[in-house]
């Protein structure tokens, strides 16, 4: 059974938080696909295979433990910079599955 209070559950479902994360978030995406398609990022930002498997091999949370704005964070930080940029004009794999 989950430990969050009724407050923390209200919370999540906050719509105007909801809202607002959505803007950010959509804000974010779309600057993120500017700057790929204008070539102004690199193609990949390499890092050691070993790091990433690391990173990627961290268990699943089991309850809900970012909020909004730590979301955005870890989109923006973690998850958006470790990609191939596939809008990028010098990316030869376009031929994504």
């Amino acid at each position: 059974m989950s430990s969050l209070s009724k407050k923390q559950i209200s919370a999540m479902f906050d719509s105007t938080e909801f809202r607002g994360a959505g803007h950010v978030i959509i804000e974010l995406l779309a600057d993120y696909l500017d700057k790929n398609l204008q070539g102004k990022s690199n193609v990949l930002d390499w890092q050691p295979p070993q790091d990433a498997i690391k990173k990627w091999q961290q268990p699943l949370p089991t309850e809900a433990t970012l909020t909004p704005k730590a979301f955005i964070s870890a989109l923006r930080d973690d998850i958006l910079t470790a990609t191939l940029h596939i809008h990028h004009p010098r990316n030869l794999g376009h031929q994504v599955a």
